[in-house]
């Protein structure tokens, strides 16, 4: 026997062993003896003011049939002495029905972007209202949400998000924090070093595309601290989701293993392609899941996971998550998928397969035959599709339904955590309800946003159809009675028509309303350019700026701040509503500069030129008013995980590397670009400061402008900024509305 056959035996006896040990492991932290009533009163107590805690009721009543499955109901009654009952068949139901006595009766908030739970009585229910959900499910969260808005949450952050689901009626959540806990666990077991993993892990902002298979190593190293901490919130996480009778999904095994595993193991080894133009450094490894390992790996993690956490028996994981496999024959692609599958039911003989159906979006590999091919390698009832983005590229009507699987429809909407309000609120209170008549195998309805925060009028009408069975065709009906929830009776007539405007400018269709302000300069952003890059659109000064200006003049009307001042909603709309406003009038001021250098026109050059990053950093001090606009929160969010001055460098570096740069030389650049505070006066501005003064020389000098030059010059600004020492505002500074007024009197009329 070879050296390496011998290495590779006494490394599979050593997993044997581990894995017959392991089979006597009972299923690990439970919720014992729920009591669905006492969870949802325990939510009411959080949400709703103490003086109403006695004005609610909650019963249990059964499930109901839909299909194959038993779904959610709730109901809404008022009582003989006038209390309200919510009565729901468990602690989602009666929480979702909770949430929608409160938007739909007392007309209330309860939101990413701040609240509207200013109630003082209830509201009167003339008839009791019965709801059934159409389908087994509501789904929430990307694998990059947690990378994009949750890796520095906490428990209070946690805790409220999960009430937050639950008041929305979601039962299938993604629950992924604290894994690396058991992969280090299971490594170790396997023999690999510390030093090995450390290589292998990437830094806490990175993980999802570590977890993915796409980078590894990049922004680390993963301290034990980090593991620990985390371990420990997803104890509380789970349990949580638990106690509301919710399915969290966990993790599994899809192949993706340190190189260091070669050193150890004699095993067949895939390299992945280079993701997001990282170098061979960052570049991840495929186990072939033709390689016995495969399956022993696989069952081993949900082992030790089990152990850790517990087991709900739905797990997410892609094999080729923006990655190619290695050949497009048959079988390959159905063994391929088919050892995942075996790799779960070997330890969980309940396991359910979640994935997500981003891959398909690949049409360059991914016809009819390979979707088929690969689907095939799974029993239909042993895996459950996430259709990513249903809302503009379904996957599920390109292939027949996914050939029998199950699959959630799912809106995907937003990426990176982009700024924008854009959105067809039609297609989406129509689209689902027509989908799920023509498809027995469509089981639910999801949110797959990559980052959370944004365009909230979206992701509630989408949530709706957990409930709703008819679709919604009276839009500016739904619209007065969002506003009206998100803002309270008191609305003003003005913040609606406000809102009508906003609706036939950019929710109408699914362009997205672009800003310029976030990309590295270019003379190339222009709306030609722009709609041919992938989820981009065109901004709205080519649809109605003008319409957009009267939209926020009717918002920030003096009737409106009267009524509505303290309204937490109503002041974080008014920010947004602004950026999106100014920064159209900055794409107007870039077109004018780009006009006036291919005109030699140096007058109109030295007047524009500094008007652009002027408004950046007007921008920069209206966000500066509001708590969901800084940078340095997000820092500080980050740097509260630090134990150890080092971790403090660290983490700095990743909550700011992965908002800019997202790599060490512009790897994956502004793909995770923000609005904040903070970014606009210190990154963004010098970036347009930088170019406006390169594009005025060359204009001065009579010379081509030198973009090579100018990438070069901008690449060292923004790889300096990276671990600068600037400490910026963690709490909110100066007045909103005052900002906001002053700065649509000084942009209108310009």
């Amino acid at each position: 026997e070879t050296t390496q056959g011998k290495m590779r035996t006494r490394a599979l006896l050593l997993l044997a062993v581990a894995l017959t040990v392991a089979s006597s492991l009972t299923v690990g932290p439970a919720v014992a003896d729920r009591d669905p009533v006492a969870v949802a009163q325990q939510l009411l107590r959080r949400v709703v003011p103490q003086a109403l805690w006695g004005s609610f009721t909650f019963e249990l009543i059964d499930a109901e049939p839909c299909g194959d499955a038993l779904c959610d109901v709730f109901e809404i009654e008022q009582n003989a002495n006038g209390t309200i009952a919510i009565r729901g068949n468990d602690a989602v139901p009666l929480s979702s029905g909770l949430g929608w006595y409160l938007r739909y009766y007392c007309n209330t908030e309860y939101t990413w972007t701040g609240d509207n739970m200013a109630i003082t009585a209830v509201s009167r229910v003339p008839k009791k209202e019965h709801m059934r959900s159409p389908s087994q499910y509501s789904y929430y969260m990307n694998v990059c949400t947690v990378g994009y808005s949750a890796p520095w949450w906490d428990w209070d952050r946690w805790q409220r998000e999960i009430d937050w689901m639950a008041l929305n009626g979601i039962n299938l959540p993604l629950a992924f924090t604290g894994q690396e806990y058991v992969w280090k666990q299971l490594y170790l077991e396997m023999g690999l070093t510390e030093d090995e993993l450390q290589e292998w892990f990437t830094g806490p902002a990175f993980l999802p595309w570590f977890r993915m298979g796409n980078v590894q190593g990049w922004a680390s190293p993963l301290s034990d601290s980090w593991i620990e901490q985390q371990y420990q919130l997803q104890l509380k996480i789970l349990a949580r989701m638990r106690e509301f009778g919710m399915t969290p999904v966990l993790p599994m095994f899809a192949g993706h293993v340190p190189y260091a595993l070669k050193m150890h193991y004699n095993v067949s080894l895939t390299e992945s392609s280079m993701w997001g133009n990282f170098n061979e450094t960052y570049r991840t490894y495929l186990l072939e899941p033709t390689d016995p390992l495969f399956v022993q790996i696989a069952k081993r993690f949900i082992q030790l996971q089990t152990a850790a956490f517990g087991t709900d028996h739905i797990y997410n994981g892609d094999v080729y998550n923006e990655l190619k496999p290695p050949t497009h024959d048959s079988d390959y692609l159905r063994n391929s998928s088919n050892v995942v599958y075996q790799g779960i039911i070997a330890a969980d003989p309940e396991g359910i397969w979640l994935m997500q159906g981003w891959l398909f979006e690949d049409t360059s590999f991914w016809g009819q035959s390979e979707v088929e091919a690969y689907l095939s390698g799974v029993p239909d009832a042993g895996m459950i599709i996430l259709d990513l983005w249903t809302e503009q590229a379904p996957m599920w009507s390109r292939f027949e339904s996914y050939y029998g699987k199950r699959w959630i429809w799912c809106m995907l909407h937003n990426f990176g955590g982009t700024p924008g309000m854009y959105g067809n609120l039609a297609s989406i209170l129509l689209q689902p309800y027509t989908d799920r008549a023509t498809n027995y195998n469509m089981v639910g309805v999801g949110i797959t946003m990559e980052a959370i925060g944004q365009n909230y009028i979206m992701y509630e009408a989408i949530l709706e159809a957990k409930w709703r069975s008819a679709a919604v065709y009276d839009i500016n009906g739904w619209l007065q009675q969002y506003i009206t929830r998100r803002y309270g009776s008191d609305v003003s007539d003005d913040a609606i028509s406000s809102w009508r405007k906003v609706l036939s400018t950019l929710y109408s269709s699914w362009d997205h309303n672009e800003s310029i302000v976030e990309h590295k300069p270019s003379f190339d952003l222009t709306a030609d350019a722009l709609v041919g890059r992938r989820h981009v659109a065109v901004p709205a000064v080519q649809t109605g700026l003008d319409n957009l200006w009267d939209a926020l003049g009717l918002l920030l009307s003096d009737k409106t701040q009267l009524l509505l001042s303290d309204v937490q909603t109503y002041r974080n709309d008014v920010v947004d509503l602004t950026r999106e406003v100014l920064v159209n009038e900055f794409y107007t001021r870039v077109l004018e500069f780009k006009r006036a250098f291919y005109g030699s026109d140096i007058d109109t050059l030295k007047t524009v030129g500094p008007q652009i990053a002027q408004l950046i950093t007007d921008l920069d001090s209206l966000f500066a008013t509001h708590e969901f606009w800084l940078l340095g929160k997000w820092v500080a969010d980050a740097v509260a995980w630090a134990t150890t001055p080092d971790e403090t460098t660290q983490y700095t570096f990743n909550a700011k590397n992965q908002v800019t740069m997202w790599g060490y030389s512009e790897n994956i650049n502004d793909y995770a670009r923000k609005p904040w505070q903070g970014l606009y006066c210190d990154y963004y501005a010098p970036r347009w400061t930088l170019f406006v003064k390169e594009v005025t020389a060359a204009a001065e000098a009579s010379a081509l402008f030198d973009m090579t030059q100018f990438n070069a010059d901008c690449l060292a600004l923004e790889q300096a900024w990276q671990t600068q020492g600037t400490v910026y505002p963690a709490a909110p500074e100066g007045d909103t509305l005052k900002t906001a007024s002053t700065l649509y009197e000084k942009y209108h009329s310009a």
